[in-house]
């Protein structure tokens, strides 16, 4: 049996030639985190993998994976696809190009018996007959075995040509196709609504604005695609690039807070009324605890976490007390705490102040 762990440090993803375009870049994203909530729904633990071997791979565990499946996430606006065309290989510099099959083919080549699933998504539809003599676009999945003799052993011709080998193994009981999961002018929207009923029946008690949560998802996701850094063994894949189930439940228990966050927002705001605080700092303390309140919900963002954990550990080592002001204890501890904290564009002194009166009220 392959140990997955070790592959991983063995085995270097193809160079991915091409640019992909912004339209198609976000049918992806949004489908990985539409196959999130799907994942989430059910008991068992996984590894979401962005832009790694494929466009999207899901191991079976984040600790100790037995099986991998493959997903290419791929779109096509004016016309459905045909057998033909996911067996076609392009001209490349140094000879000829893998076909889409052939590439996920190729999966099973390095990764053996641990490879669960191979997976064609695609927005549109995939011209051929089943064995049942239905269409495949009357059907929203098929499995490559269920291709009709004729189409399938012609699939299978191609690959083998395309590998150079006699025999394919278990390729066309593995393979599935996946049509018309997401619209390619509706992928934004639809994902949204998936994360909106997602939210209704895993946290109804939650009140919450979709555009901010889902954009604090997508960019989450965006960034794991866009780690380019060389990857040298499991434990760098996941956390740099991969979404486990820990992390996403890590993202809903932020969620339960975001009530106790408004409310110590509005007690924040009258104590400082209280203290004859200028109404233009409040102004701006309001503002900033909005925007942190936002910035907060991408779970992996390491520079927030760790300016929280800077101001969290000042005040309980100093016991702070609030005689002097809640105001005037956030502008000291500010003060002294200058040198200690990594600024950034996002994360300003205005924002730092807010994040400060926010843990003096935990």
């Amino acid at each position: 049996m392959i140990d997955i762990r070790e592959q991983i440090e063995k085995i270097i993803p193809r160079e991915n030639s091409g640019s992909i375009a912004t339209n198609r870049f976000d049918f992806q994203k949004n489908w990985a985190i539409c196959k999130i909530l799907e994942l989430h729904q059910k008991p068992d633990d996984y590894l979401l993998t962005l832009e790694y071997y494929d466009d999207v791979i899901i191991f079976d565990s984040s600790t100790d994976p037995q099986k991998i499946s493959f997903y290419q996430v791929k779109t096509n606006k004016d016309k459905n696809w045909t057998l033909n065309s996911l067996v076609a290989r392009k001209k490349g510099k140094n000879g000829d190009l893998n076909s889409h099959l052939g590439k996920l083919y190729d999966h099973i080549e390095k990764f053996g018996e641990a490879v669960e699933s191979l997976n064609f998504v695609t927005n549109s539809k995939i011209k051929g007959k089943l064995i049942n003599n239905k269409n495949c676009e009357d059907t929203n999945e098929f499995c490559c075995a269920d291709l009709d003799n004729k189409d399938l052993d012609k699939i299978i011709a191609e690959l083998k040509n395309e590998h150079s080998l006699n025999t394919l193994k278990k390729f066309e009981k593995i393979t599935f196709f996946k049509l018309g999961e997401l619209s390619i002018e509706k992928h934004t929207e639809l994902t949204k609504a998936a994360l909106a009923d997602f939210l209704d029946k895993n946290l109804p008690t939650v009140r919450y604005q979709i555009a901010p949560l889902y954009k604090s998802i997508f960019d989450e996701i965006r960034m794991k695609s866009n780690v380019e850094k060389s990857i040298s063994n499991f434990e760098e894949l996941k956390s740099k690039k991969s979404i486990s189930r820990d992390n996403f439940n890590s993202y809903l228990k932020e969620l339960t807070k975001v009530e106790d966050f408004k409310d110590k927002r509005t007690s924040i705001e009258n104590r400082l009324n209280t203290e004859a605080v200028d109404f233009d700092k409040i102004k701006v303390f309001l503002k900033n605890s909005s925007l942190f309140e936002i910035k907060r919900m991408n779970y992996n963002d390491k520079n927030l976490k760790t300016i929280e954990r800077t101001i969290e550990k000042y005040i309980s080592e100093n016991k702070i007390e609030l005689k002097i002001g809640l105001y005037n204890c956030m502008e000291q501890i500010l003060f002294n705490l200058q040198s200690s904290i990594i600024k950034s564009p996002t994360v300003d002194n205005e924002m730092i102040k807010a994040i400060i009166l926010h843990k003096l009220y935990e």
